[in-house]
């Protein structure tokens, strides 16, 4: 994998290099700890998408090879988490917490999904969350059904949302942080 990176290390720039996602890139972990000491190696910054569910154990050798952390904040409320996504968020915020005090380069993201975590609920949990943290600032992300169509194909027990994406939802989210003193990237 390393040599397929390197092919395209000419888009890079000066500042480029690999973000780990997936799906969640820590449900590899063997494959982590062996890929992400090579990219360092060869100066590649490299970068973790995840949703936070993971053992942190698992995960703290990689920080330092790490360059930044996007986290995804989706729920605040752990049975609301739940409900939607099949997982409570406890160890989630726990996770946060612990990558921010270990001085992780973290940016947190939420997509904004019309009616299930824009409500002035979550997103008043969730600026409490950031702040409480020290973080003043979050990615919001417009939500977006394309995915939705593969569930019941691919096997997954989630039904559809259905939802209509809803263009003011973003706008309204970016506000209330904003209101928070919460910069919106």
């Amino acid at each position: 994998l390393l040599d397929e990176v390197l092919r395209d290390r000419p888009f890079y720039g000066s500042e480029g290099g690999v973000t780990l996602s997936g799906g969640e890139p820590t449900l590899q972990l063997d494959f982590l700890r062996a890929f992400v000491p090579r990219c360092v190696e060869v100066g590649l910054s490299v970068g973790l998408q995840t949703c936070g569910a993971y053992r942190h154990e698992a995960l703290v050798q990689l920080l330092p090879n790490l360059d930044f952390v996007f986290f995804d904040l989706k729920l605040m409320d752990p049975a609301d988490h739940k409900q939607h996504t099949g997982v409570g968020s406890r160890t989630i915020l726990a996770n946060a917490r612990r990558l921010v005090a270990a001085g992780a380069n973290v940016l947190f993201r939420t997509p904004v999904i019309p009616s299930i975590n824009d409500t002035p609920t979550n997103l008043a949990a969730t600026a409490d969350f950031l702040e409480e943290v020290g973080q003043d600032r979050i990615q919001l992300l417009t939500y977006h059904p394309l995915g939705e169509a593969k569930l019941e194909r691919l096997g997954f027990p989630i039904p559809p949302l259905n939802l209509k994406p809803d263009p003011d939802a973003l706008p309204r989210a970016a506000a209330y942080f904003a209101s928070r003193a919460v910069t919106v990237c």
